[in-house]
């Protein structure tokens, strides 16, 4: 019902950084340039302070992802991370991409 995996797929976007702020703005521009590939039963959560939000002096957030099928989740990588790497926003924050992510911390 909750359609969580193994019934579905996940991926999970990382951002750290001094400032929440920062990390929250990176996490958005990547919601936005998502949602202009509009992919077929894609749902977007977040972006949210992460559960542990602050490490190490650093503040995190995260942003999931998640799909019926690895198929659409693939398809959603191979055009969002270029367009994530090119991106000035990418250079003011330490990212990472979790794909299944085991817990989300």
């Amino acid at each position: 019902m909750t359609n969580l995996p193994p019934y579905s797929y996940q991926v999970l976007i990382r951002a750290e950084a001094v400032l929440l702020e920062k990390a929250l703005a990176f996490l958005s521009f990547v919601k936005k340039e998502a949602m202009l590939k509009s992919m077929p039963k894609l749902t977007i959560s977040g972006p949210i302070a992460a559960p542990m939000e602050r490490r190490l002096g650093k503040h995190r957030a995260q942003l999931l992802f998640q799909a019926p099928e690895r198929s659409t989740l693939q398809q959603l990588l191979q055009k969002l991370v270029p367009k994530i790497e090119s991106s000035l926003i990418a250079n003011t924050v330490k990212w990472s991409l979790d794909v299944d992510p085991i817990d989300m911390y």
